[in-house]
C-alpha cells in the first residue's frame, strides 16, 4: 500500500487526474474521510499525519486506516499485495447487489417449479383418464376374466380363443416369483427390508443370467401377509422378457441352494394347468421314468422329444387319446371320446347322434386302443 500512499500524497496536488477527488470532499487542501468526516493529513517527514488507503471499488474514496477497519499489520499486508482493496461501504453495496440477483434467480426457479407442478398435475389427470377408459373397456385388460367359462362357446372359434389364451400372460411375461429367500426380522423398517430383498434377488438371479444387474429390475415386493413362521415369495418384475427366458432356462444352477426356487408368474388358470402337469410328472417319476427326460412346456408334458400328454379343459389327456380327440367332427366342442364307450356323453352335440361321421359309424371295438388309459385320466 506504499504506492497507494505515495499516490494519495501526490493526489493533493493532482486530484483532478485521479478521477476520485471530484466526488470526495476537500477541505484546506486535504481530502475528507467519508467515514469520520475528518481531514486526511499525510505524514510527511516529521509531520504527523494519518495512514490512509484508497478503495478500488466503485467509490474510489480515500479512507483513514482505522476507518477502513485495518490493523497496522493488515494495512502493511494490503500495501504489499497486488489484490484490490474494497472499503466496507463498497463491500456492503456489492453484497446487496448479489442478494438482489439471487432473489431474482430464486423467483425464476420458483416460477419454473410451479410450471412443472402444473405439468405433472396435468399428466396425472391424463393418466387417470386413460386408466378409467381401460377399466371401462374389458377387452383391453388381459386377465382370465376375458376368457369364456361357459359351454356356450361359438362353434368354429377355437383358434380365436386359443389366441386370446396365448395373449393372457403378456403382462406376466417379464415377471418371476422367487421362493425361499429369508425375510428380515420382525420390526425392520420398510427401506431396510426392500434393500435386503433386492440384494438377495440380485445375488440369486445374477448366477442364472450373467448380464443381470440392478438396472434389470423394474420392481419387486413380497406376496401375501407377513408371517413369522414362513418366508413369503418375492414377485420380481424385470425390464425384459428375454432375461426371464434366460433365467428359467438356467434355474438348475440353483441345485446347490436348497430351498431357493425360481418360477414364472402364472395366471390362475395356468397355475391349475401347471399343477396338473406336476402331478403327472411325479407319477412318471414314481413309475421309474428318469426325471431328466421329463419336460413341461406350456400345457404339455414330454418324455424326451415325444409328447406324453397335455391338459385340456382342466384334465390331463394322455397322448394315446389325442387321435380320438381329433376324430371329433368339431374340435371346438368337448371331445365325446373322453368318456368310456359304454357310457354315452350327455354333452355330446346332437349332430353326433343324428348324423354320425364315418369314423363313428363303425363298431366300437374298432376305435379302441391296445392299452386303454386308466379311468382316472378322464376325471
Amino acid at each position: 500500500m506504499a504506492s497507494r500512499q505515495v499516490a494519495r500524497g501526490q493526489s493533493k496536488k493532482t486530484t483532478s487526474g485521479t478521477g476520485s477527488a471530484t466526488s470526495q470532499a476537500i477541505t484546506n487542501g486535504h481530502l475528507i474521510c467519508p467515514t469520520c468526516s475528518e481531514e486526511i493529513v499525510d505524514p510527511v517527514g516529521k509531520k504527523k499525519g494519518h495512514q490512509s488507503i484508497e478503495c478500488n471499488g466503485p467509490c474510489h474514496m480515500w479512507l483513514h486506516r482505522q476507518c477502513a477497519g485495518l490493523s497496522r499489520a493488515a494495512f502493511d499486508a494490503a500495501g504489499a499485495s497486488n489484490d484490490p482493496f474494497f472499503c466496507p461501504q463498497c463491500v456492503i453495496s456489492n453484497q446487496n447487489q448479489e442478494i438482489t440477483t439471487l432473489k431474482l434467480k430464486l423467483d425464476e426457479v420458483l416460477n419454473e417449479l410451479s410450471a412443472l407442478k402444473n405439468e405433472v398435475a396435468n399428466l396425472k389427470t391424463e393418466v387417470s383418464q386413460h386408466l378409467v377408459q381401460d377399466d371401462n373397456n374389458p377387452d383391453s385388460i388381459p386377465t382370465d376374466s376375458t376368457m369364456p367359462r361357459t359351454s356356450a362357446r361359438p362353434v368354429g372359434n377355437s383358434s380365436r380363443v386359443n389366441m386370446q389364451n396365448r395373449s393372457l400372460p403378456r403382462d406376466r411375461s417379464c415377471n418371476l416369483v422367487i421362493y425361499g429367500i429369508p425375510e428380515c426380522p420382525h420390526g425392520t423398517n420398510r427401506m431396510a427390508r426392500g434393500l435386503r430383498d433386492q440384494d438377495s434377488v440380485l445375488e440369486i438371479l445374477s448366477r442364472l443370467c450373467p448380464s443381470f444387474s440392478t438396472h434389470s429390475i423394474r420392481e419387486l415386493f413380497r406376496l401375501g401377509k407377513y408371517s413369522r413362521d414362513r418366508s413369503r415369495p418375492i414377485l420380481v418384475k424385470l425390464q425384459r422378457s428375454l432375461d426371464v427366458s434366460v433365467i428359467l432356462s438356467n434355474k438348475r444352477r440353483l441345485e446347490d441352494s436348497p430351498g431357493i426356487s425360481v418360477r414364472p408368474d402364472l395366471s390362475p388358470s395356468d397355475k391349475i394347468t401347471h399343477s396338473i402337469l406336476l402331478r403327472e410328472r411325479r407319477s412318471l417319476i414314481s413309475s421309474g421314468k428318469d426325471s431328466r427326460n421329463i419336460s413341461i412346456r406350456q400345457n404339455c408334458i414330454y418324455l424326451g422329444r415325444s409328447l406324453h400328454g397335455k391338459v385340456i379343459d382342466g384334465s390331463f389327456v394322455p397322448e394315446s387319446n389325442m387321435d380320438s380327440t381329433v376324430s371329433s367332427p368339431d374340435s371346438s366342442d368337448p371331445p365325446a371320446d373322453l368318456t368310456p364307450p359304454t357310457t354315452p356323453s350327455p354333452e355330446a352335440p346332437p349332430t353326433l347322434v343324428t348324423t354320425p361321421s364315418p369314423s363313428l359309424s363303425s363298431a366300437p371295438a374298432s376305435n379302441t386302443i391296445a392299452t386303454p388309459p386308466s379311468p382316472g385320466s378322464f376325471q
